[in-house]
């Protein structure tokens, strides 16, 4: 397997790459495949029978759909985004590294921090409301910060500013930090939370509301911990209704996916020496065709039958 093959992954979690062998294989052993989507995306593209819809975010917020098939296994990280979708089961898997960010050592809090990435770079809008001296987190930038400093500035922060759904807010809770959230057109109130679920978390910046967030944000901290004591329940619950759903199914689909299709065919190129053949010789159109297969196939690195549908493409067309 090459680099360009292999997933991006931590070496310490257990995900082999799927390839073209591995559903052969699967196939021949009569073993259903089941396919797990994020809700950004649209159809089937894998092909697959069982699918599975992660809800990692309120559908059609960030441009998925925003209804499902029928027989689509639904599951979410958060009730908020399965609202008006039924009894949907949650897979709350942790997204904080709790190594890096955790209270200790506690330091004098002062000043504030922010997060507006999309908010500022996708719907090209300006922060607002912040204190003085905020100090802004981005991503991917050369001067980003590393995770470890991260967790410095929620350690002594007096409070985290996000302008739209990010996994920092946690993060700066699991740091004993409240995390404000700005609402704005881009950034809903959250729907479907317990009281408790807004514990560190101020929706606003009402001076009430940010100092309910504060007192709480302890509380906040041990909740997510309580969280992820009930993700082995939720993964042999995941197990279960997938298995079943798998069962269901009448016969192993051909699970294909599209980093498996062969190189491109460079259609500009291949018109072009198709149309010479024809122009500048008196030749039959099958021999024709099969002069232009043995220029292109090389080139094309492709199968006959895909080269013969583009050449019928180019004589039925020019």
């Amino acid at each position: 397997m090459d680099d360009s093959q292999r997933a991006d992954t931590h070496p310490a979690l257990l995900t082999p790459v799927l390839t073209p062998e591995i559903v052969r294989w699967s196939r021949a052993s009569s073993k259903q495949p089941i396919v797990v989507y994020p809700e950004v995306e649209r159809g089937n593209p894998a092909n697959a029978n069982c699918v599975v819809r992660y809800l990692l975010n309120t559908p059609g917020l960030l441009g998925g759909p925003v209804r499902f098939d029928e027989g689509d296994l639904l599951f979410a990280y958060s009730p908020q985004f399965a609202v008006g979708l039924g009894d949907v089961p949650l897979l709350r898997f942790p997204l904080v590294d709790t190594r890096i960010f955790h209270p200790e050592p506690a330091r004098p809090r002062s000043g504030a921090c922010f997060y507006a990435s999309k908010y500022q770079l996708t719907h090209g809008q300006r922060v607002f409301g912040l204190p003085a001296g905020a100090v802004e987190i981005t991503r991917d930038e050369p001067d980003s910060f590393a995770p470890e400093q991260i967790a410095e500035m929620f350690r002594s922060s007096e409070a985290f500013y996000a302008f739209e759904n990010t996994a920092l807010g946690n993060e700066a809770i699991a740091c004993h930090c409240p995390t404000v959230l700005m609402p704005n057109p881009f950034l809903q109130k959250p729907r479907g939370l317990s009281q408790e679920d807004w514990h560190g978390i101020a929706w606003g910046t009402d001076p009430a509301e940010v100092e309910r967030a504060r007192t709480t944000v302890v509380q906040g901290a041990d909740r997510y911990r309580t969280f992820a004591n009930e993700v082995p329940d939720q993964i042999r619950r995941f197990i279960e209704l997938t298995q079943s759903a798998a069962g269901r199914c009448a016969e192993p689909a051909d699970i294909f996916l599209p980093q498996w299709a062969p190189v491109p065919v460079p259609v500009a190129p291949a018109k072009e020496i198709v149309r010479s053949i024809r122009a500048e010789s008196d030749l039959s159109w099958r021999t024709a065709m099969r002069i232009a297969y043995e220029a292109l196939r090389g080139a094309l690195r492709s199968s006959w039958r895909r080269v013969r549908h583009l050449i019928l493409a180019v004589f039925g067309g020019s």
